[in-house]
């Protein structure tokens, strides 16, 4: 079963709001998941982009889960596809990220410490598995993503960091926008459905791994198959970027 919470976003708000919105759908989600059918004591997160920041640090940072009611262990797994990990990082590397981006998300400081907000500060070696994902053009996002892999595996925590590579993956085509033709896309969707899969059988002996139904479940993914040109798609990054609503 999948849920699909959403958050209010920058400039409206600044964090810790973006994660206190999730932890809120969180807190929801075990009280109601059951009603449907779901198993609140098998809880995986899965984002991308701003959305991998926000769970990774909801998972590192317990107090988000505890001011809700939820314990730590509540959340079994986490999938972040090009997430942000370092955000004091990236206000030190570009003064227009830092206007554009780090400011209005998560406010102005002086000495650029945004330590509180940023998930690899927070790791512990009872953190839960990760599987890291990012596309070969990743607006840089790959160089924190193998930092993050490397300090969660020298705390002992269970991870894997996937860099997909390719002339056409970047950060919109490994979920699926832009000149995908289903690449990265599909490896990402496959690779993550393995991944929960293998968190879910430690628990469930009922739960049969089967590599046949995966590719069948991915090979039904649909893919927007339109073709931009590369002005266009260049477009749509740049667009992205300046847009203060969609940094966060």
């Amino acid at each position: 079963m999948v849920v699909v919470p959403s958050y209010r976003l920058s400039p409206l708000v600044k964090h810790p709001n973006h994660c206190e919105d999730i932890a809120c759908a969180l807190k929801f989600t075990a009280k109601n998941i059951e009603k449907y059918g779901g198993d609140a004591n098998m809880v995986l997160l899965m984002g991308h982009s701003a959305g991998g920041h926000i769970i990774s640090l909801i998972t590192l940072y317990p107090q988000f889960l505890t001011k809700v009611g939820l314990e730590p262990s509540f959340i079994k797994g986490v999938v972040s596809v090009s997430g942000v990990y370092d955000i004091s990082a990236i206000a030190k590397e570009s003064k227009v990220v830092l206007r554009m981006i780090v400011n209005p998300a998560f406010g102005v400081k002086d000495d650029l410490d945004y330590s509180d907000a940023s998930p690899i500060e927070h790791i512990t070696p009872n953190s839960p598995p990760f599987l890291i994902l990012n596309a070969q053009n990743d607006w840089g996002l790959e160089h924190q993503a193998k930092h993050f892999h490397e300090k969660l595996k020298n705390a002992g925590v269970e991870c894997e960091w996937k860099h997909y590579e390719g002339s056409n993956t970047n950060h919109l085509s490994i979920i699926g926008l832009g000149k995908s033709l289903g690449q990265p896309y599909r490896e990402m969707m496959r690779d993550s459905i393995k991944f929960f899969q293998t968190i879910v059988a430690r628990t469930s002996n009922d739960f049969i791994q089967d590599e046949e139904t995966v590719d069948s479940i991915v090979q039904d993914i649909p893919i927007n198959q339109e073709q931009e040109d590369d002005a266009e798609s260049e477009s749509l990054e740049v667009g992205l970027m300046e847009d203060g609503d969609m940094a966060m």
